[in-house]
């Protein structure tokens, strides 16, 4: 079962939400950003990844885990891992997270690994992306995708999807690719397959995407 949550930014953040929301390590971590746009966001991806872990554990154990008992840390291969400071070690060990944020709004998701698979999210603002640029990151049947839609904002919605899920894809696996070494194919209208290599017979794994909020779309992306 997996949990995914958008959080997008309404208002500053103030102390109360800093004691409510993070841990002692993480407040650290947060008062040691010298940026206030980064501060934002990377205190927004902790809210959404927190809010999907919670759900996790009321729906799957019944269990409302407070959010300063939550701690999300970032492992050595740049992939967040978190923990639970009272308890609960087992499910954390067969689950994990993923956080994404683009300027306002910021995406977090948790899987159980053997059931749904490793959970890649990403979050990105639709973007007109130039003709060589689309070539670049596009195999040649996700351009013909593209170019099915006569609409120019139907194209940038699929373009910026397409971005998006390789986007996550590459934070499900956390090595490096090319977004041409792998082919996104349409199943139906937000179900997609994701084939690594491209031309295998057998998806390596599966993506959803959605709109979240008008001018934006966030992806998920489950390897199995």
């Amino acid at each position: 079962m997996s949990y995914v949550v958008v959080v997008p930014q309404k208002r500053g953040i103030t102390v109360e939400d800093l004691k409510r929301y993070l841990t002692y390590w993480e407040r650290v971590s947060y008062a040691s950003l010298s940026n206030s746009t980064r501060r934002q966001m990377w205190f927004l991806e902790r809210v959404a990844a927190k809010k999907a872990i919670r759900l996790y554990f009321q729906k799957t154990k019944g269990i409302l885990v407070p959010w300063a008992s939550i701690e999300i840390m970032s492992s050595g291969n740049n992939k967040p891992i978190y923990r639970i400071l009272k308890g609960h070690l087992r499910d954390v060990s067969r689950t994990n997270i993923s956080l994404s944020h683009v300027q306002h709004i910021a995406i977090g998701g948790i899987s159980h690994t053997q059931r749904d698979g490793s959970l890649g999210v990403h979050i990105e603002r639709v973007r007109n992306f130039k003709r060589d640029f689309l070539k670049a990151f596009l195999t040649v049947s996700e351009q013909k995708e593209i170019k099915r839609y006569k609409l120019p904002e139907r194209r940038r919605l699929y373009a910026t999807a397409f971005w998006s899920i390789k986007e996550a894809y590459l934070k499900s696996k956390t090595t490096q690719f090319h977004p041409k070494e792998i082919e996104i194919v349409r199943k139906n209208k937000d179900l997609f397959e994701i084939h690594d290599p491209v031309g295998s017979k057998v998806p390596s794994g599966i993506a959803r995407y959605s709109i979240p909020q008008k001018g934006f779309v966030a992806s998920e992306v489950y390897i199995k």
